[in-house]
C-alpha cells in the first residue's frame, strides 16, 4: 500500500502583535466545512516577526483553507506585499498518478492558482 501525501513550508510575515495572533487563531482553527482540517500543522512563530506554515506531507493539512487564511488576513489587515505557497504532491511509493504539485499567489486578498497538471492539460490541448 502506497501513503500519498502534499508538502510544503513558508513564512508569513506580520507586524504587529494583533496580526500575529490572528493569523495563529485563524491557521489552528479546526472548521467543521473543512472535515476539522486545519490550514497548517504546527504553525510556529519565529524570531523575524514571521510565522512558519508547513505541512510534511502526512500530517493532512489543508492547502485551500491555508491560501483562504492568508488571503482574509491580508484583506483584514490591509496587506498589500505579494505572498507566495508553492506544493508537492508525493507518495511513499512510485506511483503513476502520484507526483504533482502547484503554486499559488496571493495578492491584497486575491489567490491566483495553478496546478502541474492543469498545466500539463492546457499544453496537451494546445499541441493536440
Amino acid at each position: 500500500m502506497a501513503d500519498y501525501g502534499t508538502q510544503w513550508s513558508a513564512l508569513i510575515p506580520f507586524d504587529t502583535v494583533a496580526e500575529r495572533d490572528w493569523l495563529m487563531d485563524e491557521l489552528t482553527k479546526e472548521l467543521s466545512e473543512y472535515d476539522g482540517t486545519p490550514a497548517c500543522w504546527g504553525p510556529q512563530v519565529q524570531d523575524n516577526n514571521t510565522i512558519w506554515v508547513w505541512d510534511d506531507g502526512w500530517t493532512g493539512g489543508n492547502i485551500d483553507r491555508l491560501l483562504e487564511v492568508v488571503a482574509a488576513y491580508q484583506k483584514e489587515f490591509g496587506r498589500n506585499a505579494m505572498w507566495t505557497l508553492e506544493w508537492s504532491h508525493t507518495c511513499s511509493k512510485p506511483r503513476l498518478d502520484a507526483f504533482g504539485g502547484g503554486a499559488a499567489v496571493i495578492y491584497k486578498g486575491e489567490i491566483e492558482r495553478i496546478s502541474t497538471m492543469e498545466w500539463v492539460w492546457k499544453k496537451m490541448r494546445v499541441e493536440v
